[in-house]
């Protein structure tokens, strides 16, 4: 049995037009590896695109590779993740499989003691048994892995679970606040399982199943300015039992763009030391068809940082041949601003703490949250600005999302 593992792919995800194209492109590339290694089916485990409600024309698009697929008898099959369905509970992926270019695996009803049973999906070819568990934002899908009821399989015929949520045991340091399930809590005796919605590549057996490998891919393509540092490209997991080896599957990137990340620290400069000794490091890196990510910390010493000419900097980065440029200064600050903070009789931070302070007792807290700090820190949550390259939506539910991790302390 041979299949290709991918999750979040987040399509239409960049607002950066160049960006959302290479996404795309990452997209057509596990499609055309899939045809020419004649895999018996493709996973998608969650988030295929970016929202519910896709562009028209990347549908179009998405549509078209995936009947590709079809045309190569080479099944899909998936689940709904976290960004693809509507406030409403809808999602495209409900047209892609009435189409026929898709299998959602989360099939199956609730009986009357509130137990999910889930029906296994058949793969034709192979006999694989597939099954798995949509994401919801929230982490609102933890109710059907509490509900699930025992999952029978044929032990003598491969499986495969689907899950899109954070497993604890995989869950990295920067996301220590997200909520997250104990790896017990995927139900036992899969031969593997195909996660999503964590955009890490990482993996671990199973604790009740050592042969069994709880694996996340990556993304497809970086979603965002971090991602892009941290991980420069995207990832799919091909998996190959044929060729006996201990582990069958190999995660494999997927060439693109190079990523050539600069941290600057502007402590003590001026805006215009900062563009000079910027220009002249530009000038000895070679810049050429690559995405140049510029990420600017430290405090100014005199002007603000709307006074550093960005514009002339990225213009001298796209004239050396750069692909694309996005800069990040949410570290960058300057005296003047501190200054004028200070002239004031109460500096802003206590007017804020005067006004909390003013209005505390005027709704319910659990016991275990402080009133006033959970205030504040909603208030830093809601001071902050999207990321170069970041759609409204996307940054919207990230904030969103690290405003409910604040109230479930």
């Amino acid at each position: 049995m041979r299949f290709i593992h991918v999750a979040d792919c987040h399509l239409d995800g960049f607002r950066e037009e160049k960006l959302s194209k290479l996404g795309f492109q990452n997209f057509i590339y596990i499609i055309d590896k899939c045809i020419e290694e004649d895999i018996d089916f493709l996973i998608i485990a969650g988030d295929l695109f970016n929202s519910a409600l896709p562009r028209i024309d990347v549908l179009k698009q998405t549509i078209a590779q995936l009947r590709r697929l079809q045309h190569n008898e080479i099944p899909v099959y998936f689940i709904p993740g976290s960004h693809d369905f509507s406030p409403q509970g809808r999602s495209m992926l409900e047209i892609i499989e009435l189409a026929g270019l898709g299998h959602n695996v989360m099939k199956g009803e609730v009986d009357e003691e509130g137990k999910l049973h889930l029906n296994l999906t058949i793969d034709k070819k192979t006999s694989c048994q597939l099954v798995g568990i949509q994401g919801k934002k929230g982490m609102l899908d933890k109710k059907y892995y509490e509900q699930l009821a025992p999952i029978t399989i044929d032990k003598s015929k491969p499986s495969v679970f689907l899950f899109h949520t954070s497993i604890t045991q995989l869950k990295p340091k920067e996301l220590d606040k997200m909520e997250s399930y104990d790896a017990t809590l995927l139900p036992p005796n899969f031969d593997y399982y195909a996660g999503g919605h964590v955009h890490i590549t990482e993996e671990i057996t199973h604790p009740t199943n050592p042969k069994a490998h709880i694996t996340y891919p990556g993304p497809t393509f970086p979603n965002s300015f971090s991602e892009l540092e941290k991980l420069k490209e995207g990832y799919y997991i091909l998996y190959d039992n044929e060729n006996g080896s201990e582990v069958p599957w190999k995660r494999v990137s997927i060439p693109s763009k190079r990523v050539l990340s600069l941290n600057f620290d502007a402590n003590n400069l001026t805006p215009h030391q900062v563009e000079e000794n910027l220009l002249s490091e530009i000038e000895k890196l070679e810049v050429s068809n690559s995405i140049v990510l510029l990420r600017f910390v430290g405090t100014l010493i005199e002007g603000k940082t709307t006074d550093i000419d960005f514009k002339n900097i990225f213009r001298e980065l796209y004239d050396n041949g750069a692909y694309t440029v996005l800069k990040n200064t949410h570290n960058l600050t300057s005296k003047i601003f501190e200054e004028n903070q200070s002239d004031h009789s109460l500096s802003a931070k206590e007017i804020e703490e005067d006004a909390i302070k003013e209005h505390l007792n005027q709704f319910k807290l659990p016991e275990n949250l402080n009133e006033q700090e959970v205030i504040s820190e909603l208030l830093r949550q809601l001071d902050q600005e999207p990321i170069d390259g970041e759609k409204k939506h996307t940054f919207n539910d990230r904030i969103i999302e690290q405003s409910k991790l604040i109230l479930e302390k």
